[in-house]
């Protein structure tokens, strides 16, 4: 019995070094794989963030009743208005420009949230409208997307088109409610409060011309500047009779002794603030020169009236707006995170997405 135990334990102790060998190689098999394993996947990741950008989150930035608005929304929208400009622009410059167009995001929605509540999105004509308006203006781009690669945010053309007169309808409807007026008192003070504004330093003249192919269309317009009529009023008098409009090529202001000397001839002649004309022959068209002649001075009433009465008017529109939107801003209610948007309009994040900007809608 003891010596059959014995033969047994010699032959395990003989048996033991190669078995030892096995383990050791198989220890050593299991650890290279894993280094192997650990090496590919830092490889693949070392790869993946040189070929993506790292991921940003996406935190909300203002909210509009139930409606937020993420990062990646309003950056997509910056990015397309202001990336080309960035680099020329300061710091102050792109946080003004961030802060207004997130200002009118909100108010977009805003204005959304009224036409879904008065019922204006399931409006048939105007979906018909629209599906008309982008045919038109749209037939290659009605399906396109302006959109990023990297973030999920897109902007449909024909979606937007859909916002824009929505929210158009809105504010019209607001405004119709509270009718306004100016009158010529509003109009004479507005004058006076800001003359400078209507002071000519030096002699001027308006050059614009209009283009006809009728003399008689040509006489007929001068005829009506001559008693004081302006150039739009006459303009609108041709689309209010369903009449071919003449081409109105506005060439802005310049100073007197800019222009040709037969023209400064013709000015010099006519009495201050009036018109001077005469026509050429460009090919199929007669060519009414307009000049305006407006000398070192005062600009009178009469001249700017007009103008003067659609600035008041807009800004009694602009104040009975600003006060419906700031009612709506409490009753929703309106949250903006001013901090956390300027802390991300970083340059890494509004220029990324650039190099696709050849891509169909971007």
């Amino acid at each position: 019995m003891t010596d059959s135990n014995l033969i047994i334990r010699k032959q395990d102790l003989s048996a033991s070094p190669a078995n030892r060998t096995t383990s050791m190689t198989r220890l050593f098999l299991i650890i290279t794989f894993l280094i192997i394993l650990v090496a590919t996947l830092a490889l693949v990741f070392i790869m993946k963030n040189r070929l993506l950008p790292p991921m940003m989150d996406n935190p909300i930035i203002a909210t509009v009743g139930q409606k937020t608005i993420k990062l990646d929304e309003f950056l997509l929208r910056y990015r397309v208005l202001y990336a080309k400009q960035w680099e020329m622009l300061t710091r102050y410059e792109r946080e003004q420009l961030a802060l207004d167009l997130i200002n009118r995001m909100i108010t977009m929605e805003i204005l959304l949230e009224e036409a879904k509540k008065n019922g204006l999105t399931n409006d048939s004509n105007l979906n018909s409208t629209i599906d008309a308006l982008t045919e038109l203006c749209f037939p290659h781009s009605k399906h396109h997307n302006i959109s990023d690669d990297y973030f999920t945010s897109q902007i449909n053309v024909q979606g937007k088109m859909k916002e824009n007169m929505l929210a158009r309808k809105v504010k019209e409807s607001i405004l119709f409610q509270e009718p306004v007026s100016v009158t010529e008192a509003e109009i004479q003070a507005y004058y006076t409060y800001h003359q400078n504004k209507y002071l000519n330093d030096t002699s001027q003249i308006h050059l614009r011309q209009i283009l006809f192919d009728h003399v008689q269309t040509g006489k007929r317009i001068f005829s009506e500047l001559k008693k004081g009529t302006t150039i739009e009023t006459v303009m609108e008098k041709f689309i209010d009779a369903g009449a071919e409009t003449p081409e109105l090529i506005d060439l802005g202001f310049v100073q007197l002794n800019d222009i040709e000397p037969d023209e400064q001839k013709l000015v010099l002649a006519t009495a201050d603030n009036d018109y001077v004309s005469y026509t050429s022959s460009e090919g199929d068209y007669l060519v009414l020169h307009v000049v305006e002649k407006r000398m070192k001075g005062i600009i009178p009433l009469g001249k700017v009236h007009d103008d003067i009465k659609a600035i008041i008017l807009h800004e009694k529109q602009d104040q009975i707006f600003t006060t419906w939107l700031e009612q709506q801003y409490n009753q929703l209610p309106v949250t903006l995170s001013e901090q956390r948007l300027l802390k991300n309009l970083t340059t890494d994040k509004v220029l990324f997405g650039l190099e696709n900007e050849h891509k169909t809608g971007y």
